[in-house]
C-alpha cells in the first residue's frame, strides 16, 4: 500500500485551494463589469482574501464561498463591515451556513432591485 505523507496532502489541498482562487477570480472578473480591468495578480490576492472572510463567517461551501465573494465584488470588499444588516447576519453564529447564504443572496438582490 502506497503512504503519503502529511506534507504531501498539505501540498494537494493547496493546490486545490489555489486552483479556486483563480477560477473564481476568473469567473467574477467575467460575471461583475467593475472588475473588466483588474490585473490578474490583484484580483486573485482580493478573491483569496475575500474566501478567506467568507470562511471566517463559517461559509465553507463552494457555492456559499461564491456567493460572498459576489456579494462583496458588487458592494465592495468590505460590504460584511459597512453595512450593519450584514454585519448581524455574518456575525450571527447561531445561524447555519445555509441559511447565512440564502440571505445574502436575497438581501443583495434586493438592494440593487432598490437600486435600480
Amino acid at each position: 500500500m502506497i503512504q503519503v505523507s502529511s506534507q504531501a496532502l498539505d501540498a494537494f489541498a493547496a493546490r486545490a485551494e489555489g486552483d479556486y482562487v483563480v477560477r473564481l477570480a476568473k469567473f467574477l472578473q467575467g460575471a461583475v463589469p467593475a472588475l473588466a480591468a483588474e490585473t490578474p495578480s490583484a484580483l486573485i490576492a482580493e478573491t483569496h482574501r475575500q474566501v478567506e472572510k467568507a470562511r471566517h463567517y463559517g461559509i465553507t461551501s463552494e457555492r456559499g464561498v461564491a456567493s460572498f465573494a459576489i456579494t462583496a465584488a458588487n458592494l465592495g470588499a468590505e460590504f460584511d463591515i459597512e453595512f450593519p444588516a450584514a454585519t448581524a447576519c455574518l456575525n450571527a453564529w447561531d445561524i447555519g451556513e445555509a441559511a447565512k447564504v440564502e440571505w445574502l443572496e436575497s438581501w443583495t438582490l434586493q438592494l440593487f432591485d432598490e437600486l435600480t
